[in-house]
């Protein structure tokens, strides 16, 4: 540890409650910290910033970290607070991304909190500490990855790194005995690697100052057909530096990284996917991110624009789901029940206007995701437009693909729920344990049965009255729900009947409930001042006048008696 005279005011930004509370206690602790501030929400930490001068902050998710940086970078002070980004582990785009969005380190959370210290002073005096993503181990069970804590502790070295680690992907991908899972893992680690190996070569080389000619960068940028790739004098990944295909590589491998077992479902919402085994939910979900690869594939090679992509948006959605179903299960799966030899995908497809309806229709911004990633053209995030590649931008489109991959999954086991039940055959090859009896899965019926309900009458027309669109997403613990706001004035002058008749009751509410609480506070604040003031007062004389009444009987009584 290098010692400091300094008094240090740190920020942390930590949503676990006890997380935060242990790490404050132990940093407060520290020779040389005057104080610790620590808040859950990015929003608090810029009013702590307003408020106080903060040495350095330390943030504990990865999104909130972009975001943080991109949020301070309009605005940078003489001297920038230096940020430590201290997550679960990443990726080596994901690391790539970080850096070039302006945060000043990582530390993988479960590095031990001295470290952590080490690496904020290290930031405080103008080294930047990176540490490395977890090396791949041909011989791990990869379905099965240790957790965050075993990352190691080693510093990211560079380019020299990436190629090692390039050169012993390779040496794996010849070896003939890999499964097809690995293959497919390994192969999109090569994706990752390619992208990031450009990208740390755009952060490393020098920002040109204005009014001198572009220098050339020092390493090339991968082999592939694109837009030009020139260092901008911003912070932010633009189009003018980054290839639409490098971004669909940081996209899906980001997003095979959080494709981990368990997968549990951690919202309040039940999914059709929860039937699944864990090791089947994850192969579908994995099988929806290779079709949509595969579609994003022969739309680039296709004669199609931004504005078709919007006209055939329904029929994009179901031929995804198609694919899916057909990879998932196999194009010629034949089941055996009753003596009878059924195709299972030929019964499953049979469901495709349902799922269309149910599932497919109410996935948002599909055409915009596949605009952003083809034709780079900027993502609306919130109330602003962000650039192609800009963290905003980039995050948003992740949580898109989230959604979209765990809606086509719910797509694919939709009808499987339906209309294959009492085989057998499938229950034990692909349900989960906690699902193997007919009540069970009865229940999850109906429990999905009153969601697609409850959505189409309730909650979805609430949502396009409050302007806003619910995404599920994936987290290092499982699938989440989130809301993001959108412009839906369209849809909401569409609503008819009883979804219309939500929206009036959720307005006639907005309107009467402030007032009523004004009239019930009032009435109340008047029912208090009579009872307390007028009647409390009044039944205070009565009962005085008769506490005295009784004591001067009482004198009268005593004399009398004592006359006698």
């Amino acid at each position: 540890m290098t010692d400091t005279d300094d008094t240090l005011t740190l920020l942390l930004i930590e949503t676990d409650e006890i997380i935060r509370l242990g790490l404050r206690t132990w940093l407060a602790k520290q020779t040389g910290v005057a104080s610790v501030f620590d808040t859950n929400t990015v929003a608090q930490a810029l009013d702590t910033l307003e408020d106080s001068p903060v040495d350095v902050i330390i943030i504990g998710d990865f999104a909130s970290g972009l975001r943080l940086a991109q949020t301070l970078e309009p605005h940078p002070p003489e001297s920038p607070t230096p940020i430590l980004l201290w997550c679960s582990a990443l990726t080596v785009a994901q690391l790539a991304l970080a850096r070039r969005a302006g945060l000043g380190g990582y530390c993988a959370k479960g590095t031990p909190p001295r470290e952590l210290f080490n690496a904020a002073l290290r930031l405080l005096a103008g080294e930047q500490t990176w540490q490395a993503p977890a090396r791949i181990d041909p011989e791990a069970d990869i379905t099965n990855p240790p957790p965050a804590h075993s990352a190691p502790s080693s510093w990211v070295p560079g380019i020299q790194y990436i190629e090692a680690e390039q050169e012993q992907l390779e040496r794996w991908l010849r070896d003939p005995n890999l499964t097809l899972l690995q293959r497919i893992i390994f192969n999109g680690r090569r994706r990752e690697l390619n992208a990031a190996r450009w990208l740390l070569c755009q952060v490393r080389s020098p920002r040109r100052v204005p009014g001198t000619p572009p220098q050339p960068s020092p390493v090339s940028p991968p082999s592939r057909p694109s837009t030009a790739l020139v260092q901008s004098d911003g912070g932010a990944i633009t189009s003018a530096n980054l290839a639409s295909e490098d971004l669909e590589d940081i996209l899906l491998d980001a997003i095979l990284s959080k494709l981990q077992p368990p997968l549990r479902n951690l919202s309040d919402t039940p999914l059709e996917i929860e039937i699944l085994r864990t090791s089947k939910r994850r192969q579908l979900l994995v099988t929806a991110l290779r079709s949509f690869q595969n579609l994003l594939s022969e739309l680039r090679h296709s004669d199609i624009s931004p504005s078709r992509l919007r006209e055939r948006r329904d029929r994009l959605a179901l031929d995804l789901w198609r694919e899916t179903t057909q990879e998932f299960f196999g194009r010629y799966y034949t089941l055996s029940f009753n003596g009878e030899s059924l195709e299972l995908v030929d019964i499953l497809l049979r469901e495709a206007e349902v799922v269309q309806s149910a599932i497919l229709d109410k996935i948002p911004f599909l055409p915009e995701l596949l605009s952003h990633l083809l034709f780079q053209t900027p993502l609306a995030v919130d109330d602003r437009t962000c650039e192609f590649g800009s963290p905003e931008a980039t995050l948003r489109a992740e949580y898109l693909l989230h959604n979209l991959l765990i809606a086509i999954a719910n797509g694919v086991t939709q009808p499987l729920l339906d209309q294959v039940t009492g085989i057998e055959t499938i229950e034990r090859q692909f349900y989960d344990r906690r699902f193997l009896s007919t009540r069970d899965i009865e229940r999850l019926r109906n429990d999905l049965s009153w969601k697609y309900r409850w959505e189409t009458y309730l909650e979805e027309p609430r949502a396009i009255y409050e302007s806003r669109f619910w995404l599920f997403v994936l987290t290092e613990r499982g699938i989440k729900r989130m809301a993001i706001y959108a412009h839906r004035r369209e849809e909401f002058l569409a609503l008819s009947g009883v979804r219309q008749a939500v929206t009036l009751v959720l307005e006639g509410r907005d309107a009467l409930a402030p007032r009523l609480r004004s009239v019930v506070s009032w009435v109340g604040n008047g029912l208090v001042y009579v009872l307390t003031q007028v009647l409390g007062r009044g039944i205070g004389l009565v009962g005085r006048g008769v506490l005295e009444n009784l004591g001067s009987g009482r004198t009268r009584a005593s004399r009398s008696g004592g006359k006698e």
